[in-house]
């Protein structure tokens, strides 16, 4: 059996998304999975546990618990059914490659704008206002939500937040939505 072989095929199979001790994004695929999708390719039980175990020793997998989304690596190396495990390197698309190569150009415009035409020259200037606007304007409601959450904090037993979802991972609209939400224990109806 091949190391090689194994991990093409078990680049195949099914994932989810989840998040490693809070900090990053990963894509974690079952052990049932892999193991019907290694069946299907013609290894058998003792082939398919020794080609995981050898992914695992290498570190090309790791093994995670996962709970509500949630990954935590598990630094046990027996190989079951209910497993559940995560790539060390993932597999990237060709999505990542084009927004490289986009913020390659975008840095090279910028660098090399002293060579540029004049009218082009002030183009790019009048266009960084509103670039700074923006910027200056997530500045601006971070600071104001932060002021607004500590003086509730210290006269209130519930919290404001004022756009809790605005650095959530979450699209430009709906950091906007809800506008507030009080945080803190349960008040009581008298």
């Amino acid at each position: 059996m091949n190391r090689v072989n194994v991990e093409k095929i078990l680049r195949k199979v099914e994932t989810e998304s989840c998040v490693l001790n809070n900090i990053k994004r990963v894509v974690v695929f079952k052990a049932k999975n892999a193991y019907s999708l290694l069946k299907k390719s013609g290894f058998n039980e003792d082939e398919i546990k020794k080609g995981l175990e050898c992914l695992l020793d290498e570190g090309i997998i790791f093994k995670v618990s996962v709970d509500d989304k949630n990954a935590k690596i598990v630094l046990s190396k027996d190989v079951t059914i209910e497993d559940e495990y995560i790539w060390e390197k993932e597999n990237y698309s060709i999505v990542y490659l084009i927004l490289t190569l986009i913020s390659l150009v975008c840095v090279s415009l910028m660098i090399f704008t002293i060579y540029f035409p004049n009218w082009y020259k002030y183009t790019l200037y009048y266009m960084k206002y509103p670039l700074l606007g923006f910027l200056g304007f997530l500045l601006v409601a971070g600071v104001v939500r932060w002021i607004v959450f500590l003086i509730t904090l210290v006269l209130y037993e519930s919290q404001l937040w004022i756009w809790p979802n605005l650095f959530a991972d979450c699209g430009f609209i709906e950091s906007f939505i809800p506008l507030y939400e009080w945080v803190g224990p349960e008040t009581k109806n008298e």
